[in-house]
């Protein structure tokens, strides 16, 4: 829950635009992403941090309809 709707230490980050807190604090095995990212939102996905910890294994759904996700796996 990166915007803080059920992870209330979020919103400080949130509000100060560290969107990718959450993922660097919890390390989740999986995420889903909007495809293409939001540069608001997910443009930590083009950080260091992020391409060394995490790994694009698939896209779903359809980007022209604008409803495609990328799945990402943490890398061991």
């Amino acid at each position: 829950d990166g915007m803080g709707l059920v992870t209330p230490a979020a919103v400080e980050h949130v509000r100060n635009r560290d969107f990718g807190w959450y993922i660097r604090e919890y390390r989740p095995d999986y995420l889903m992403l909007p495809h293409p990212p939001r540069r608001t939102t997910e443009g930590f996905t083009e950080s260091d941090w992020f391409r060394n910890s995490y790994t694009r294994r698939t896209t779903i759904g359809s980007q022209e309809l604008g409803s495609a996700v990328d799945i990402f796996e943490r890398i061991p």
